[in-house]
């Protein structure tokens, strides 16, 4: 039997499903659809050693991103470490941006722009430089994926990198690299010498 077949899509499942086949949960012990509808039913139902745990873990990973903020990303690498878990678990493309200060700090954890289909994303510059603006950036590095799992980046997004250099120079706020991110593999413009110049 292949990988493929034995693989769970936990994407597809409730609150109640993920933690019956993580922990070995009944999912009849479980009641409500919101994790703190399932949670508290967890408490009474004697299972309070898992959620314990799970609300340690949750601040653990909330510390973890809040250390992030303030370090300084001058590698592709760097920024493909950092988010590589989080994008291979993603079925759908999203396109995301880091916000840097002048020292290529970061400023906030990666933003989420847009959330697209299966295979395709849309996203505006509006979208991506008000968040910069407001958090006052001095530059951006602009992150998405490809659900496909190959990072070459597409005539499409070659075309709106250009379009966001452009946009970015009228508005003072540099963008430094578009990652495009695959199956445990990315394309940086920057890396490949594709970033382009601003043309205006």
């Amino acid at each position: 039997m292949s990988v493929s077949e034995n693989s769970i899509d936990v994407s597809k499942m409730d609150s109640r499903e993920i933690l019956s086949n993580c922990f070995g949960v009944l999912p009849e012990s479980m009641r409500g659809d919101s994790l703190n509808e399932v949670f508290s039913s967890l408490k009474i139902n004697g299972s309070k050693h898992i959620v314990e745990g799970l609300l340690i873990l949750f601040d653990r990973y909330t510390e973890e991103k809040t250390k992030l903020k303030g370090l300084s990303f001058t590698r592709s690498a760097d920024i493909f470490d950092h988010l590589k878990l989080y994008f291979s678990m993603k079925q759908q493309e999203e396109f995301h941006v880091l916000l840097l200060d002048n020292k290529h700090r970061l400023i906030e954890d990666s933003l989420m722009i847009t959330k697209g289909t299966l295979n395709q994303t849309l996203y505006h510059p509006r979208e991506i430089f008000a968040p910069a603006i407001e958090k006052r950036a001095a530059s951006i590095i602009l992150v998405h994926n490809h659900p496909s799992g190959d990072p070459t980046p597409s005539n499409t997004d070659i075309q709106t990198t250009q379009r966001l250099v452009n946009v970015g120079a009228t508005v003072g706020i540099s963008v430094l690299d578009h990652i495009v991110f695959g199956s445990n593999k990315y394309f940086s413009f920057i890396d490949e010498e594709l970033l382009p110049q601003p043309t205006i």
